[in-house]
């Protein structure tokens, strides 16, 4: 059993479907994708659904899993 759903979640609900929006109608607004990806970090981090810790943790897994040949 996982609970109720807290707040952080559903910040991360909304976030996600005003990203969805954005990407797909993006043109429409001119709108890039990048500036989208952008958005949605900063949503996350002033919302709290992602703390600045959590997002280093993430970005350091991913960098140390490419490989620059």
């Amino acid at each position: 059993e996982m609970g109720p759903m807290k707040s952080r979640e559903y910040f991360m609900i909304v976030i996600f479907f005003i990203m969805l929006y954005l990407w797909v109608f993006g043109d429409a607004y001119k709108i890039s994708a990048t500036a989208v990806a952008l958005l949605g970090i900063v949503l996350a981090l002033l919302t709290n659904v992602l703390s600045f810790d959590e997002s280093q943790i993430v970005s350091n897994e991913i960098l140390s899993k490419l490989s620059f040949s």
